[in-house]
């Protein structure tokens, strides 16, 4: 059983446009921007079609996302959610109270743009206070990761008991350039 595949909707609000989820997840891992830069996702989109073009193994593995897509938890005071509210330079979030704590609550802050949550949630945590964190993803499955030093892709198609690590995977590595996908690596992991 291969285990762990997660598709995004869009960068856009969520609910109107479908782009390439797993470019979008590639560029905002690789740029560490707070969104996904067009030149990044531009790269990942024709880069990983190629890859998938050239060596159909792997061509159902997609990026394993470690947190949800547009959403914080925000730990806050009355007021540190205030000024969660009034970030002008994000999109206007919908926020749901989780737990009430007293003089704290935790609460879902979910924005309809794909954030870098772990960059978004130290962005917000530092401007108002309390405590911010990624909606992170238990687990593990499928994967596709991207070394910028080398310009190494990795496909991991992972299988067993993913939801405690997974048991076995199977590991393609390839490099692109303009001579087009070339195989670079391939390990299995029983």
């Amino acid at each position: 059983m291969v285990c762990g595949l997660v598709l995004l909707a869009q960068a856009a609000p969520k609910s109107t446009t479908t782009i390439d989820a797993d470019a979008e997840w590639l560029a905002l891992k690789a740029s560490n921007q707070l969104t996904a830069p067009g030149d990044w996702y531009n790269k990942f989109t024709a880069e990983v079609s190629a890859i998938r073009a050239a060596y159909p193994a792997v061509a159902n593995i997609h990026v394993f996302p470690r947190w949800i897509p547009g959403e914080l938890l925000v730990t806050a005071t009355p007021r540190q959610l205030s000024c969660v509210r009034r970030q002008k330079d994000l999109a206007a979030a919908t926020i749901k109270k989780i737990s009430d704590y007293g003089v704290t609550a935790l609460y879902a802050v979910d924005y309809p743009v794909h954030y870098n949550m772990p960059l978004l949630a130290t962005l917000v945590s530092g401007r108002c206070g309390g405590s911010a964190t990624a909606d992170y993803v238990a687990g593990d499955g499928n994967d596709i990761s991207y070394d910028a030093a080398s310009n190494i892709y990795s496909f991991a198609e992972k299988s067993g008991d993913c939801t405690g690590g997974c048991l076995s995977a199977h590991y393609w590595m390839f490099t692109v350039n303009s001579s087009g996908a070339q195989l670079t690596g391939e390990t299995v992991i029983p």
